[in-house]
């Protein structure tokens, strides 16, 4: 009886300390695969890492007038949950020691002209992004990102890595909050583009 109270009281212990450690997680996109580290632990999707027609982000084409109808949509969208979004920003802030973020995109359309003008936007997008992330997540000198526009082929490629210290149990609440209001904004604004026939 002792032996299992004494192994008991180890499995127990050796538990809380698993869950109450501060872990190094590192959640990384490269090669069109996604990986999440936590700790020595490492997890890696199954498959040969080739993408479907199905994965593949889907852009329609849009005139320039539904194009900004959808822009409007985004806005209103965000008008209405930044209290959300302001809340979560500052409860990770409280959860989540940021140790680095990298990215590195490259992308070209075929056409050096329509690749300009989607570099100005997608360095406008990265430099909001992280003004308003900043304010709430401590990101300053760790962050890392490199845009390559090709100009004279058409191509993608992101690589990501964000590398963040956390506690395991306190990140549960926080994701679940997270994943409802990313569900939230797909649901309305699906059903916004819906209405307006865009």
């Amino acid at each position: 009886m002792l032996i299992f109270c004494m192994a008991l009281a180890v499995l127990v212990l050796l538990t809380l300390f698993l869950i109450l450690k501060k872990w190094r997680v590192t959640l990384l996109y490269r090669d069109n695969a996604f990986t999440v580290k936590v700790g020595c632990f490492t997890v890696t999707p199954k498959g040969d890492g080739k993408k479907q027609d199905s994965d593949y982000i889907k852009i329609p084409k849009l005139g320039f007038k539904d194009f900004g109808a959808r822009v409007k949509i985004v806005r209103a969208l965000y008008i209405v949950e930044k209290p959300e979004i302001i809340k979560l920003l500052q409860e990770a802030q409280r959860l989540v020691q940021v140790r680095s973020f990298s990215m590195s995109l490259t992308y070209g359309f075929g056409d050096a002209a329509v690749t300009g003008i989607a570099n100005g936007i997608v360095w406008n997008v990265i430099n909001c992004f992280v003004n308003f992330a900043g304010r709430y997540i401590d990101l300053d000198g760790k962050t890392n990102i490199a845009v390559s526009p090709q100009y004279t082929r058409s191509c993608f490629d992101a690589d990501v890595c964000f590398v963040f210290d956390v506690r395991l149990f306190q990140i549960i609440g926080f994701t679940g909050r997270a994943k409802k209001l990313f569900k939230r904004l797909k649901l309305k604004y699906h059903e916004a583009v819906k209405v307006n026939g865009k």
